[in-house]
């Protein structure tokens, strides 16, 4: 692996400016070879959250000469070219975070409407799962205000009521050898006091990694939970869950350290601190020589952390702007072309018809 692609989002930005870039980073020279900001969503107006809302670049995955890109509310697929050759929307497709893509598709992590949701190649909505359908997972999360699933609620408009008490933020998918795993990066159930036990204090924000087995469809699947963690503050979601071996390996972007949790043991064992000021660690993968590459805020950069070991031994600076933080680190095939720079004086024109699209997509300065 030579080259990465690396997301990001703009945290605080005007709302007349580029919220979010897709950049390329050799690895072997250590230079970015290739920037473009991406499509806003068509709520960004709507939506002036300052540290995510609807902004900026999102998961991104490969599969099978296909690379994708997730935007608040959409897929975009390009081939080996790096032309876009398909945009997947559904109204489920909600506050999209990680994705994962297979066989099958692809796999959004949907933080609007707490869901997991499977959008198949051909852009059709073709399974999903959700906590909200699981009641042992509920249970042993402590959630007592849990709300059905509704999959014919359009999630996608922010300006829009949606009520659930009791949310998971779903922000993170990764693989293990038995099926997947999803990051609850911050677990809230906000109407216990006001509708149970008045008496008692709700519990405070908590962080779990949950996997799905493969082999059955996800919305007749009960997860397992592999770690519930209470014994520090989840003030912001933790992110990107991997697995290694014996071990579930994440971001606590609350300490800002990559952790290495041993699922069997039941106890974390590796916690290396990632530079930064602040550092908000996000975007996780595993290189071909046991490193990971984790991405920071400030500065811009992803850094490669051995760890076993535990420590950093290299950094790689991205050279962006002040507000922007690293979203999603994500491989690029070996085969796949060296993506063509568009003119300075219109860089949305790399994505083709999408730069205009009709529903509601205008380019904006970068920032």
């Amino acid at each position: 692996m030579t080259r990465v692609a690396v997301s990001t989002i703009g945290r605080g930005v005007a709302v007349n400016r580029a919220s979010g870039y897709l950049r390329i980073l050799d690895l072997e020279l250590g230079v970015v070879s290739f920037t473009v900001p991406v499509p806003e969503s068509r709520w960004r107006a709507q939506d002036p959250n300052p540290r995510g809302g609807v902004r900026g670049a999102r998961g991104m995955a490969v599969h099978d000469g296909r690379f994708v890109l997730a935007g608040y509310e959409d897929l975009l697929v390009m081939d080996a070219s790096w032309a876009v050759v398909d945009r997947f929307v559904d109204p489920v497709l909600a506050g999209i975070h990680d994705i994962v893509a297979d066989e099958r598709g692809i796999w959004a992590t949907c933080s609007r409407g707490d869901v997991f949701a499977l959008i198949g190649w051909n852009g059709t909505l073709d399974d999903w799962w959700t906590f909200r359908a699981d009641s042992a997972l509920a249970e042993a999360l402590d959630l007592r205000t849990v709300l059905p699933f509704d999959p014919s609620i359009d999630h996608r408009d922010p300006r829009g009521l949606l009520v659930r008490w009791s949310t998971v933020t779903l922000n993170g998918a990764g693989t293990s050898e038995r099926g997947m795993l999803l990051s609850l990066g911050r677990v809230v159930d906000r109407g216990f006091r006001r509708r149970f036990l008045r008496r008692r204090l709700p519990p405070p924000p908590s962080f779990a990694v949950v996997e799905l087995p493969r082999g059955r469809p996800a919305r007749e699947t009960a997860a397992t939970l592999l770690l519930h963690r209470t014994d520090h503050a989840v003030d912001s979601p933790n992110h990107n869950p991997e697995e290694d071996g014996d071990l579930v390996v994440y971001n606590d972007s609350n300490r800002n350290v990559l952790v290495g949790w041993d699922r069997h043991e039941g106890r974390e064992v590796h916690a290396v601190p990632i530079p930064g000021d602040p550092p908000f660690a996000r975007g996780l993968l595993r290189l071909d020589d046991g490193l990971w590459l984790v991405g920071s805020q400030r500065p811009l950069a992803v850094h490669a952390v051995d760890l076993e070991r535990g420590r950093v031994v290299a950094s790689h600076q991205l050279d962006g702007g002040e507000f922007e933080c690293v979203y999603a680190i994500c491989p690029i095939p070996d085969d796949f072309d060296d993506p063509p720079q568009p003119p300075a004086s219109d860089p949305y024109s790399f994505w083709g018809e999408y730069r205009g699209r009709s529903d509601g997509f205008t380019p904006i300065p970068q920032s």
